[in-house]
């Protein structure tokens, strides 16, 4: 059942857009569970992602807070990252989502990984079904599949939750944002026709006249009559 920010139900006559809802896609939830969402007469704007990658969680929460984000946590063992620190988000650093949508960060446990651990990849430029199988082949997931605008190819991934060269335990779901190829591509400069060249006018000249074979005048046309 749908229900709105004020827990009213959500019925065929309610109107509006729904901006946001928790729980978040690819959750698994009772058949039963109620799911609240976030309702609009009109889209909010996009807003840019601000950067939280190595604030303390507290910290990182307020940020966002600040830019009328919601706040999701998720702990993360990381081998390097102090505890309590924050390794990544999703969506990442200066990318843009809807005012008042939610922003995962994952947070240090502050426990090194073990030999279950992998380097992530880099995912940006792959498709979704080539990065399933690159994230598989290191034993990790793919999870939340977003679709953006972004002038990149579309159908190709333009950010990920977790960073190029981080080290993920086997297992660990990283989100992405797929580009839908709507992004606004810059305008070819115009250009400058060159001048017309003028045509050159010919130069009419007189035709030669034949030379008399005898003591006589030469003849010449009468334009528009008949010679006399």
């Amino acid at each position: 059942m749908l229900i709105d920010e004020n827990g009213q139900e959500i019925t065929e006559e309610t109107t509006g857009i729904i901006q946001n809802q928790n729980p978040r896609t690819g959750k698994n939830i009772k058949s039963n569970a109620k799911i609240k969402v976030l309702l609009s007469e009109e889209p909010l704007p996009n807003k840019r992602v601000p950067s939280v990658v190595g604030m303390t969680e507290s910290s990182a929460v307020n940020t966002l807070k600040a830019q009328k984000f919601q706040v999701i946590i998720t702990r993360q063992d990381h081998e390097t990252v102090a505890k309590d620190y924050v390794i990544s988000s999703s969506p990442s650093a200066n990318s843009e989502a809807p005012e008042g949508s939610a922003v995962t960060i994952y947070v240090s446990t502050g426990e090194k990984p073990d030999d279950e651990y992998v380097t992530v990849p880099s995912l940006i430029g792959e498709t979704k079904d080539d990065a399933q199988e690159i994230l598989e082949s290191l034993g990790l997931k793919l999870g939340e599949t977003v679709t953006v605008n972004s002038a990149k190819t579309k159908g190709t991934i333009v950010s990920q939750s977790r960073t190029k060269n981080d080290r993920a335990k086997k297992g660990t779901v990283i989100d992405v944002q797929i580009s839908n190829g709507k992004g606004t591509v810059p305008s070819s400069a115009p250009t400058e026709s060159a001048p017309a060249s003028a045509t050159p006018t010919a130069t009419t000249k007189p035709s030669p006249v034949a030379p008399s074979t005898g003591g006589d005048s030469p003849t010449i046309s009468n334009p528009g009559g008949t010679n006399e």
